[in-house]
């Protein structure tokens, strides 16, 4: 909490804080990947609960 507070007063003063990394294409592949495994278990389990898929 301490460091947000010291930044929070750079950026009053008009100053910029760094920011998180920008996201990179293995991130991106990663999170697709991840997505894609996510919506497949989600139907598969939708499927064997009963679920209408459509």
């Amino acid at each position: 909490m301490h460091i947000r507070h010291e930044e929070k007063k750079v950026r009053r003063q008009g100053g910029r804080t760094k920011g998180p990394a920008a996201f990179e294409d293995d991130d991106r592949e990663r999170f697709a990947a991840n997505l894609q495994r996510l919506v497949e278990e989600t139907l598969r389990d939708g499927k064997r609960e009963g679920f209408p898929t459509s």
